[in-house]
């Protein structure tokens, strides 16, 4: 049938209409209109692909990258950035009105940051692999690494990626002709066997050092033959020999079947484990330790956001709306923080300069102490980590009597819990700054929070009867160029 582009989904595909009926259409722009072919036809929605193109929309473009029309690496390199930014906001506009059903007239909604450069900005990939064709000459197998093709689990085998530096283009490359020439056999999921299961490149931005790790399916380097073992140590010891900025190369044990990446073990076989990535500010209204540099050691498993200079921005607007727009001075440092799901302390050792007291909760045991590292590289002497689930840490904090200014929540995609949304209302800050990667459920955890609390405490109410917050603004900031995925800052102070 023929269609008219009418909006973009959330997850990524054109919206149309068809008699009361939603159709997604996959690589779709605003404007296109199109012959489409249905390929999934439920009661209330249906699923489709362009087979013609009548009229190109406005905001379209030729994609760049060659691996574009099969890759589902990126769904959005079809449109033109200015029209990725805007349907990054309409977005968290239409999660807000339809998810929150949050009146946007008395919030604002800002437009999306863009981000510079948007193409060549990760800073970590991770690259599934599959077993290959086998060579003629050798009986090895090629290694296939890359992306899924879209709507499948089949590999695109890649040697460029737009979206990661050419450096991290060529060492990808390199690493993957060198465990083919070595007879590592890919990890075959539908069986169970075989032995590489990811190829993962973290580079920092500022010193522009470079950690490998190789996951394997293993329980651990004692289920490695010395045979495999040795392969491994001249594969690391050629990539260092070759790339300078290669700090060490590590290999990851991960033999439980499904999705997830990394296991918990990992061991470094040449080289050190981590590399040094420090942030940055040139605002004025930050401090000088801002100026300097804030230092974080990063191992393989580390979480840091992909998109440096974007975490610095976002980082630069954090720091503004919970202290103000002035530089930090000693004489003012009289706010206690709360940070929840803090990580490796990335907010929370930004936040320090200006703060009296930083509490941050983690649950993840290695994230813990690589944060408690990056305080002491620091030499912040304001902050303490709080080991444990934020679902569990909260309560122990209100029995402790503990009054946060402010609580920064930066959870995973599936949002903060009840339970959390209690415990916060109990704390009653001033302020929240709710940072999320996913509008839908901000979008759910912000209306929670606007009303009242059955279960807030007597001394609490004693604020006001409302303990709800009012969202004054939220700031979408483009984390992920050529992808829908839209990092959301949404800041919010309490009703007195």
């Amino acid at each position: 049938m023929d269609l008219t582009i009418e909006s973009i989904a959330p997850g990524g595909e054109g919206v149309a209409k068809f008699n009361n009926c939603t159709i997604f259409v996959e690589r779709a722009a605003v404007g296109d209109v199109a012959t489409v072919r249905l390929y999934d036809v439920r009661k209330d929605f249906a699923k489709g692909k362009i087979e013609h193109l009548i009229e190109s929309s406005k905001h379209r473009q030729e994609a760049p990258c060659a691996y574009f029309d099969w890759c589902g690496g990126c769904q959005w390199q079809h449109m033109t950035y200015e029209a990725q930014l805007e349907a990054k906001q309409d977005i968290v506009r239409q999660a807000m009105k339809r998810i929150g059903k949050l009146d946007l007239s008395d919030i604002i909604l800002e437009p999306t940051m863009g981000a510079d450069p948007y193409f060549r900005y990760r800073n970590k990939s991770q690259f599934p692999v599959q077993k290959g064709q086998k060579i003629k000459e050798t009986g090895k197998r090629r290694l296939k690494v890359g992306y899924y093709e879209r709507n499948s689990h089949d590999l695109v085998d890649i040697n460029e990626c737009l979206v990661q530096p050419e450096e991290l283009d060529l060492l990808m490359i390199s690493a993957k002709r060198l465990l083919e020439d070595a007879g590592i056999p890919a990890y075959d999921e539908q069986v169970q066997k075989g032995l590489l299961r990811h190829i993962l490149i973290r580079q920092a931005q500022s010193s522009q050092q470079i950690i490998v790790t190789f996951v394997l399916f293993a329980p651990g380097l004692y289920a490695l033959s010395d045979n495999l073992q040795n392969h491994f140590a001249k594969v690391a010891a050629k990539l260092i020999k070759d790339y300078p900025a290669i700090q060490g190369v590590n290999l990851n044990f991960n033999s439980q079947a499904g999705n997830r990446i990394m296991g918990g073990s990992t061991v470094t076989i040449d080289g050190v484990g981590k590399i040094e990535e420090t942030l940055f500010s040139k605002d004025s209204a930050l401090s000088q330790k801002h100026k300097e540099g804030i230092k974080f050691a990063l191992s393989a498993a580390s979480f840091f956001q992909i998109n440096t200079r974007q975490t610095e921005l976002i980082l630069e607007r954090i720091y503004k709306e919970v202290f103000g727009d002035t530089a930090d001075s000693a004489s003012a440092r009289t706010s206690v923080i709360l940070d929840a799901y803090a990580g490796v302390g990335t907010i929370a050792l930004w936040l320090a300069p200006g703060a009296k007291r930083v509490v941050a909760i983690e649950d993840h045991p290695q994230a813990v102490l690589d944060g408690r590292a990056n305080v002491e590289i620091n030499n912040f002497d304001n902050i303490e980590f709080e080991e444990g689930d934020v679902e569990k840490v909260l309560p122990e904090l209100i029995k402790r009597n503990f009054k946060p200014d402010c609580i920064v929540l930066d959870p995973p995609r599936k949002g903060v819990s009840g339970s959390v949304i209690d415990s916060v209302l109990q704390l009653a800050p001033k302020k929240i700054v709710y940072m999320s990667c996913n509008p839908v459920t901000l979008a759910r955890d912000l209306a929670k929070l606007l009303s009242d609390s059955s279960s807030n405490s007597p001394e609490n109410r004693e604020i006001g009867e409302n303990i709800g917050y009012k969202v004054e603004r939220i700031l979408p900031f483009d984390m992920f160029p050529q992808t829908y995925h839209v990092e959301s800052l949404a800041l919010l102070k309490r009703n007195d």
